[in-house]
Parts: C-alpha cells; sequence; structure tokens
C-alpha cells in the first residue's frame, strides 16, 4: 500500500485481498491509514474522495467504504446528481462484518458498528450502532480503558 502512495501506521495489517476503486491514476495517496489498525478480507477503499482510518481501528472483513456515488453520464443523473465526500473512521472504531459506509461520514472514537449495517450518517463517539440504515442502539461513557 504504501508503495501506491497510501500513509500506513506501524503495526498494521491488511489482509492480501483489499480491493481498491478509483485510484487516482493508479496511486493511493488519498487513502490514510493509521497504526496498529486491523483490515480483514476482502475490505473495498473506494477513493474518489479521501478515506482516513485512524490508530487502533478494525474493519472486520468485506467492508466497504464509498466515498461518492454517481450514475454517470445516463438519463437519471437529472434525478441523482454526484455526490462526494470523505469519510473519516476515528480512533479506536471497530466495524463489523459486510459494513458499508456511504460518502462524507464521519465514525466517532471507539463506536462499534454491527455486522451488515449501512452507515450513511454521521456516528457519535463510544456509541454501539447497527441497522440499515445505521441507529444508535447505545451510548458508552467515554472511551474504554
Amino acid at each position: 500500500m504504501r508503495m501506491l502512495g497510501a500513509e500506513v501506521g506501524r503495526d498494521t495489517t491488511i489482509a492480501p485481498d483489499i480491493r481498491i476503486q478509483n485510484a487516482r491514476r493508479g496511486r493511493c495517496s488519498s487513502l490514510h491509514i493509521g497504526g496498529h489498525v486491523y483490515i480483514g478480507p476482502r475490505c473495498l477503499f473506494e477513493l474518489a474522495s479521501e478515506i482516513t482510518v485512524e490508530d487502533e481501528t478494525v474493519l472486520s472483513a468485506d467492508v466497504s467504504i464509498i466515498t461518492h456515488s454517481d450514475v454517470g453520464n445516463r438519463p437519471l443523473k437529472e434525478r441523482f446528481p454526484r455526490k462526494e465526500g470523505p469519510v473519516i473512521i476515528h480512533r479506536g472504531a471497530w466495524l463489523g462484518v459486510k459494513t458499508t459506509v456511504l460518502h462524507g461520514v464521519e465514525i466517532g472514537e471507539y463506536a462499534v458498528i454491527g455486522a451488515m449495517s449501512l452507515v450513511n450518517k454521521d456516528v457519535p463517539a463510544n456509541s454501539l450502532c447497527y441497522g440499515i440504515p445505521c441507529k444508535v442502539i447505545k451510548r458508552f461513557d467515554g472511551p474504554p480503558n
């Protein structure tokens, strides 16, 4: 990943079968991964905009991070114009298997996202969230020990 221009912190584990889409000129310079991060198999990073994954974060298998939606040059473009925005996953967050995070979303520190969730809006720090769309189920008092 570093050879492709991504920032990757120390002690980070990235499964060998992750997927990258929309890398500008084959470079991953809009991907920023902190230290002591785990990125599971088959995760998708769609890099039309910046993706930041801070330290101590876990992305379980098959997590997809999508930074834009665009039907392209098709008739539906009138009804559904292009939307784009960065995704930030803050320190210590944990995203469950097959979670999808959409453009412009920020996931707070130590938030937990349940498996197969669709995250289409910001998630507060220290919260447990899941569902389609993702909803806050529980809030915790401050970060874990």
